[in-house]
């Protein structure tokens, strides 16, 4: 009997980190991404991938799985077209670490790259690099990891879509690759200061918008709000390329003093003190056909805040019917797997 601390994945593929740092997964596999023992395309019980010990972080991406253990280890599996997962095979079935990086403290993925950052403050990163968000060199793909330059240390790390976010030590956000920009995509070659914004502590990156929490407790909002996961009411502005405040979420004229902030590609969450809990978005059905627009509060999230993604962002939690489902199961009772 062990208890479940978190549960991250999607629709096709679902991951279970225990209090003791195990690791469980089901769901489809066709390039690996599991990380079972199993070379088929799907595990429809929860598989024990037991190469994996002492997990403190599991990051599923589209195709690939990253994790982060106690020691500062970075393990990596599944496709590995665009060098995302640092050990230049194709493709790799098993869970196995990154060799050549330092002792990591946080990692972070986009759709085909990593990033992670070290115990001293240092960025590295590899895997897909044709928007440059992993550097400015004109390689479309890095095989592994390579050192990110910024500024001053960094204190954390986000990804997604194809962007990559960094916070630095003095509060400082700054962002590199491919940029939601008035008219259109935009590429930045290396990291550049996103003005406008101070003291921040804490930030997330979605590919298509970006989100920070400074000391205050105040979140802002910035970025295309193509699937409404900006929790702009239906009179606000549709998406904005400034950081905004968020001072409502929908009709919620009262957030109170946020602690907590996840972007994803079509969602958005924040968590107040109070230990409520609003997204919006894009909330995926089971057939993978219809959504729905939010924004909204979620309802009877008190047993099992613990397991979504605020101190240890990950991917997905609450865009999933499946997720959300796990998430309320595992968080009543310890399981037997």
């Amino acid at each position: 009997m062990d208890k479940i601390i978190s549960v991250v994945g999607s629709a096709s593929r679902q991951f279970l980190l225990t209090k003791k740092g195990e690791v469980f997964a089901k769901g489809q596999n066709q390039d690996g991404e599991l990380g079972t023992a199993f070379e088929k395309e799907q595990c429809k019980d929860f598989q024990h991938l037991e190469t994996l010990k002492q997990i403190i972080l599991i990051w599923a991406t589209y195709d690939n799985s990253l994790a982060l253990d106690k020691k500062g280890n970075v393990f990596s599996w599944g496709n590995n077209e665009f060098g995302q997962n640092g050990r230049g095979e194709r493709r790799n079935m098993y869970p196995a670490r990154i060799k050549d990086l330092p002792p990591i403290k946080a990692i972070a993925a986009g759709h085909h790259h990593s990033i992670a950052l070290d115990t001293e403050g240092t960025l590295f990163g590899w895997g897909r690099n044709e928007n440059r968000q992993i550097d400015g060199s004109d390689s479309e793909k890095i095989e592994y990891p390579r050192e990110i330059h910024l500024p001053n240390e960094v204190e954390a790390i986000s990804a997604g879509g194809n962007l990559s976010m960094a916070l630095d030590k003095t509060g400082s956000v700054y962002v590199w690759g491919q940029y939601p920009a008035i008219t259109g995509w935009k590429v930045i070659n290396k990291p550049a200061l996103i003005p406008g914004l101070e003291e921040i502590v804490a930030i997330s990156c979605g590919g298509f918008h970006m989100m920070a929490l400074n000391k205050e407790g105040k979140a802002y909002r910035w970025g295309w709000n193509i699937f409404d996961q900006m929790g702009f009411d239906e009179k606000d502005l549709n998406s904005t390329i400034v950081p905004m405040e968020i001072k409502q979420w929908g009709k919620v004229k009262k957030l109170g003093r946020i602690q907590g902030i996840v972007a994803e590609d079509d969602l958005s969450l924040l968590l107040n003190t109070s230990g409520e809990i609003f997204r919006a978005g894009v909330r995926k059905q089971s057939d993978l056909l219809g959504y729905v627009h939010l924004p909204e509060k979620v309802e009877g999230v008190e047993p099992w805040i613990g397991l979504l993604p605020f101190s240890n962002p990950s991917r997905s939690c609450l865009a999933y019917p499946e997720i959300e489902e796990s998430i309320r199961i595992f968080a009543k009772q310890e399981i037997s797997l």
